[in-house]
C-alpha cells in the first residue's frame, strides 16, 4: 500500500484516453494561452497570456512562445522539438538546461526539463514536471510542478485554446 501511494502516474496510463493528443498537430499554427504561477504556499504570484506559433518541421516542431505578464513584462521562448517515434520526443530552448524529455500517449503529454530562470541579479534552475491534457479539439489544460533540489516550490497552470 505504501509503494502505491508514492508511485507517480505515467503517460502510458492515458494510452486509451481520447481524443488523441499529438503536440505536432495541436501546436501547428497559432494557439493562445492564459496562465497563473503559484508559489509553494499556493499564492498566485504571476498571471500571464501567451501567444504561440508552431511550425511542423521535417523531424518535429518549432514552437515560438510570446509571454505578456499582468505587470506588463514580456518574455519569449522558442522550443525545438524532435521525435524519436510517435510517443517519445525531446526539446530544447534557449533557457533549458540540457534536453527536455517528453512522452505522449492518448490524451496526455508529460515533459520533464530544467529551466534557468532570471532571479534578482542571477538565475535559478527549476525542474519542471509538466502535464498537458487534450480535453477536445481546441482546449488543452497544463499543470506543471516546479521543484528545486527535489522540493516542490511552485505550480504553473495554463489553459490553451486553438482556433478551430
Amino acid at each position: 500500500m505504501l509503494l502505491s501511494a508514492c508511485s507517480q502516474p505515467s503517460p502510458k496510463d492515458y494510452a486509451d484516453a481520447t481524443p488523441i493528443f499529438d503536440i505536432r498537430t495541436y501546436f501547428n499554427g497559432e494557439v493562445m494561452a492564459h496562465g497563473i504561477l503559484q508559489d509553494w504556499k499556493g499564492k498566485v504570484t504571476h498571471r500571464f497570456d501567451v501567444r504561440m506559433v508552431g511550425t511542423v518541421t521535417e523531424n518535429g516542431l518549432r514552437l515560438e512562445e510570446y509571454f505578456t505578464y499582468s505587470d506588463g513584462d514580456k518574455d519569449e521562448r522558442v522550443w525545438q522539438f524532435s521525435f524519436d517515434d510517435e510517443h517519445n520526443f525531446s526539446g530544447t530552448a534557449g533557457d533549458t538546461v540540457g534536453v527536455a524529455k517528453g512522452q505522449q500517449y492518448g490524451n496526455a503529454v508529460n515533459m520533464n526539463y530544467t529551466l534557468r530562470i532570471p532571479r534578482g541579479d542571477g538565475t535559478i534552475d527549476l525542474f519542471f514536471d509538466d502535464w498537458l491534457f487534450l480535453l477536445n479539439d481546441t482546449t488543452v489544460i497544463n499543470v506543471a510542478t516546479m521543484k528545486k533540489f527535489g522540493i516542490p516550490v511552485g505550480k504553473l497552470t495554463i489553459s490553451f485554446t486553438k482556433a478551430s
